[in-house]
């Protein structure tokens, strides 16, 4: 995968130009991959751009970092991945939990 970020900083936006592999390239909102972008985003809108199949934890706070992350702990699951994949949720004082999932169960 080839990927090239060069992030202009500016006092109101960032700007970005990437090139996003071809194929299933999730991004949270959705778009897709295969093609040049160049986008200007607030701080607070910056895509997040994840392989077909990915899992990522979505927490359920957004007011600090530092939360028990297995309160309210969803697990997002992206289109194209097959098969299962256990994930580990570590909080901030050191418990973990881990999860198997399956990867055909995409979520929105």
């Amino acid at each position: 995968m080839t990927a090239t970020t060069e992030p202009v900083i500016t006092m109101s936006t960032t700007a970005t130009a990437r090139t996003v592999r071809s194929g299933i390239c999730s991004t949270v909102p959705t778009s897709r991959g295969g093609c040049w972008r160049r986008e200007n985003h607030g701080f607070t809108s910056l895509p997040l751009y994840v392989r077909g199949g990915a899992v990522i934890p979505w927490g359920a706070r957004t007011d600090r970092p530092d939360y028990d992350y297995l309160d309210g702990l969803a697990l997002r699951v992206f289109p194209g991945g097959e098969g299962t994949v256990d994930v580990t949720v570590t909080t901030p004082d050191g418990r973990a939990e881990t999860f198997s999932v399956d990867r055909a169960e995409v979520t929105e």
